[in-house]
């Protein structure tokens, strides 16, 4: 996502962490490890880093985004892989 979309954790969900995801399945800025560590599992290359607050993980993010380093790599049947919907066929009418 651009870094302009990116909004810090609400006060109902408190952060466990500020993890920026560059190389993944899914790239952006997650707030838990398990989170992040959902999209860089089994990825060669995933590149992925903690930050201490919100201000430093966006910096973090911003930098890379504009510098072209963020980059979504999907394991084929993954569970970020695009799933195939099958439209429900419209009944003919009478």
């Amino acid at each position: 996502p651009n870094p302009s979309e990116i909004k810090p954790p609400s006060g109902d969900e408190p952060a466990e962490g500020f993890y920026i995801v560059t190389v993944g399945q899914e790239v952006g800025i997650f707030f838990s490890w398990l989170d992040a560590s959902e999209r860089v599992t089994n990825i060669p290359g995933a590149q992925h880093t903690c930050y201490h607050t919100f201000k430093d993980v966006l910096q973090a993010y911003t930098s890379k985004y504009n510098e072209g380093a963020v980059q979504v790599m999907l394991l084929a049947g993954g569970h970020f892989w695009p799933s195939q919907s099958i439209p429900n066929p419209t009944p003919p009418s009478m």
